[in-house]
């Protein structure tokens, strides 16, 4: 996928939901992270991740609902912070995340530095999504709890 499709996809997705609409933009660079919103929910972010774009495009349940963003690292947890503050099943503040799982009554925290990030959906119990630096490259994988 060119970055000018991703960035087709980017301005159409927030024109028509005004979802993070503060960074509907694409910066050039070597810091720029690509991210996915999956059923509007911004479940993770990472970088040269084009083969985990065409991953999720060949999952026939994330075809309509895939749209790809590409953001500043320094601004990712702060809308993440932003966009989930008022969940009950998770809580984000900049040095670390906070997360709780309902369904296993479990609860982990993260620190930012470790590029670390779990985020679930309520309605799709009991699948999370989670976010894993592996040898600098950030990956998505899926688990079930």
């Amino acid at each position: 996928m060119t970055v000018n499709r991703i960035g087709s996809r980017i301005h159409r997705f927030f024109c028509s939901t005004n979802f993070l609409k503060a960074s509907c933009y694409i910066k050039q660079g070597e810091k720029m992270i690509k991210g996915y919103i999956i059923r509007d929910e911004f479940i993770s972010v990472m970088k040269n991740s084009t083969s985990v774009l065409d991953w999720m495009e060949g999952r026939s349940e994330y075809q309509a609902q895939l749209a790809a963003i590409l953001i500043a690292p320094d601004v990712i947890f702060q809308q993440l912070k932003t966009r989930f503050q008022y969940r009950d099943d998770m809580f984000l503040v900049p040095d670390k995340i906070t997360y709780y799982n309902s369904l296993t009554q479990r609860t982990s925290t993260l620190e930012k530095k470790q590029w670390h990030l779990v985020l679930s959906d309520k309605a799709e119990y009991p699948f999370l999504y989670e976010l894993k630096q592996l040898q600098g490259t950030l990956v998505l994988s899926e688990i079930d709890l």
